[in-house]
């Protein structure tokens, strides 16, 4: 059993995980995604289809008929719901072993993209990162792939600054928060 919308995620990231297209060729309709998901009775099959055409009521999922074959797509739209997925999803790694630096990320974005600065700041939070000010955030393990990723989705790369640091003022209330010795 799937909670509301958890099933419509499952086929948007199944999908996009075998290629962004599926062509149905062997069963009519959404053959392929029953593939994917393995109905196992009539009820889990119509939710599925329930559920695919939902997605392609809301823009997500493109499904079309080509030389006779269906075809089913995750559209421009179901692209950043995927990597809206993704962001839920997301949590700074922690090694084994300390490095002994810190990744300090600070940011000034602008106020014309106040709701980025305001999920950023909400996201950094989330995946495991340190608040010491309003805009700057420490973590102590590898996170560049993360900000990069945050930036880019909310279009404001260039106004975040990633850095590495061996020691700063204040580290003693991060070194407690993350357990470090």
């Amino acid at each position: 059993e799937y909670s509301k919308g958890e099933l419509a995620k499952l086929i948007l990231l199944g999908i996009a995980g075998v290629g962004l297209i599926i062509v149905c060729v062997t069963l009519p309709g959404l053959g392929q995604v029953y593939e994917l998901f393995k109905p196992k009775n009539t009820r889990d099959r119509k939710r599925l289809y329930r559920s695919t055409r939902q997605l392609e009521k809301q823009k997500l999922l493109r499904i079309y008929r080509k030389n006779g074959k269906d075809i089913v797509e995750v559209t421009r739209l179901g692209q950043r719901k995927i990597l809206a997925y993704n962001l839920e999803d997301m949590k700074i790694k922690r090694p084994k072993k300390w490095d002994g630096w810190y990744r300090v990320i600070m940011f000034d974005i602008p106020e014309k993209k106040k709701i980025a600065r305001r999920e950023i700041s909400s996201l950094l939070s989330n995946i495991g990162a340190y608040r010491i000010q309003k805009s700057t955030f420490v973590s102590p393990f590898e996170c560049k792939k993360e900000i990069d990723f945050l930036g880019e989705y909310f279009d404001v790369r260039k106004n975040i600054v990633y850095m590495l640091s061996k020691n700063f003022d204040g580290e003693d209330a991060v070194k407690k928060h993350f357990k470090l010795s």
